[in-house]
């Protein structure tokens, strides 16, 4: 709920927000990637906002609301599922990564 969130607020009105859901392997993992057009992140700041209480401070952005702690806690219960979490910051906007 964390990357929706966050791709909902930070996305501006009118933006696109893209959710693909696919089995890996022999279908016994499973990755989801939501990706948005909204304001982005700079590539290599994506592994600081994984980070607990890292929080966005965008200039041309009114949305610098937020604890920081959702990404980091997405993080850590993917990790007790054996599973992974990656941010990727393009031009097109972030795009979250669970598999």
């Amino acid at each position: 709920m964390n990357l929706f969130s966050n791709a909902f607020k930070f996305t501006p009105d009118g933006g696109q927000i893209q959710v693909r859901a696919m089995l890996l392997g022999n279908g016994n993992k499973a990755a989801v990637i939501i990706k948005d057009n909204g304001i982005g992140i700079d590539q290599s700041q994506t592994e600081k906002y994984l980070n607990a209480f890292t929080r966005w401070t965008i200039p041309r952005s009114k949305n610098n609301y937020g604890t920081g702690i959702g990404l980091h806690l997405s993080r850590a219960l993917m990790t007790l599922l054996h599973g992974t979490i990656e941010v990727k910051g393009n031009q097109d906007g972030p795009a979250h990564r669970l598999s």
